[in-house]
């Protein structure tokens, strides 16, 4: 890991971290900044690992949070449950609260009754992308109409994936033939969280694994993806 010779405060990445949310965390620099001091986590933040260090703070940088840079807003509805983040719609009828490895994508998968985009409109905060989806704070999950089980059009797991003859089984398919490092998806488990914890880059995840669509939605509970290759 390369580090800033100027940096005076250091931070180790944990499990669901992204540039946006390292920065709303501190509130003492924008995501601009973090990336001018760590430029090795490119301008798309796709080589942010989990476990690593990176730098936080230069000679300058306020110690503490300043008005612009956070927007983890913690408020509660008149009746929901805390904390939640601004904006969620106000005929919320239930509530979820995130535990680590969970998406936008991930939540729509494991409920089934809602699409992502359904999910950012009743909690806007998250933003378009997801990346202000936080630990351990209430979201909404259904509102008046809601389906109430899953549904045939809101679920992409739909049928079991073919595996490949090589490596262990069964696989996800469309790994590529020089695969020689493997993981087994578990519960909870998305593209992003895999390639965190196995220090793999978005692109090379999706070069290995061809068959997993770009939004990861057909990644599969018990089955391998390649994480590494000859």
């Amino acid at each position: 890991m390369t580090t800033t010779p100027s940096g005076t405060k250091y931070y180790k990445t944990v499990s669901g971290d992204t540039c946006q949310v390292i920065s709303d965390k501190l509130g003492t620099f924008t995501v601009a900044q973090f990336q001018a001091w760590n430029p090795a986590v490119k301008s798309d933040c796709s080589q942010l690992y989990l476990d690593y260090y990176y730098c936080v703070a230069i000679p300058g940088t306020p110690t503490t949070r300043s008005t612009t840079s956070t927007t983890k807003t913690t408020s509660t509805t008149s009746s929901g449950p805390s904390p939640t983040q601004t904006g969620i719609i106000s005929s919320c009828t239930k509530y979820y609260k995130t535990v680590s490895g969970d998406t936008c994508q991930v939540l729509s998968d494991r409920y089934g009754t809602f699409s992502v985009a359904q999910f950012v409109t009743w909690n806007p905060a998250v933003k378009p992308d997801c990346s202000l989806l936080f630990l351990g704070y209430y979201y909404c999950v259904a509102v008046p109409g809601t389906p109430t089980t899953r549904t045939s059009t809101s679920t992409t797991k739909k049928a079991s994936p073919t595996p490949t003859p090589k490596g262990p089984q069964p696989q996800q398919p469309g790994i590529v033939s020089n695969c020689n490092r493997y993981y087994k998806v578990a519960s909870g488990d998305s593209c992003y969280t895999i390639e965190q914890a196995q220090k793999v880059s978005a692109a090379n995840f999706q070069k290995w694994n061809t068959g997993i669509k770009a939004d990861c939605s057909n990644l599969f509970v018990g089955y391998y993806v390649c994480t590494g290759v000859a």
